[in-house]
């Protein structure tokens, strides 16, 4: 387990430091084509073949929500972790 925090914190902290010969536009639009097709996959993959319903089927309500409002935090992170 320490093994793996050490590594995360590692890669994190040398992507951050990383020189980055891209824009910012091209690492934006990335970012948000990256979380764009996640959703679109994770979507697909739960309503159609019901792969992400535990106990029930289709979208329940705290999934929604869920997904609604996480997708905020994780935007912030992906954008900063370009910074």
């Amino acid at each position: 387990m320490v093994l793996l925090i050490l590594t995360t914190v590692i890669s994190i902290l040398s992507a951050l430091v990383m020189p980055k010969r891209i824009s910012w536009i091209e690492m934006y639009t990335t970012s948000l084509f990256v979380m764009f097709l996640g959703s679109v996959g994770d979507v697909y993959l739960d309503v159609k073949y019901d792969l992400y319903g535990f106990f029930t089927k289709g979208v329940s309500k705290q999934k929604c929500f869920i997904i609604m409002h996480g997708r905020r935090y994780t935007r912030c992170f992906a954008i900063f972790f370009f910074i």
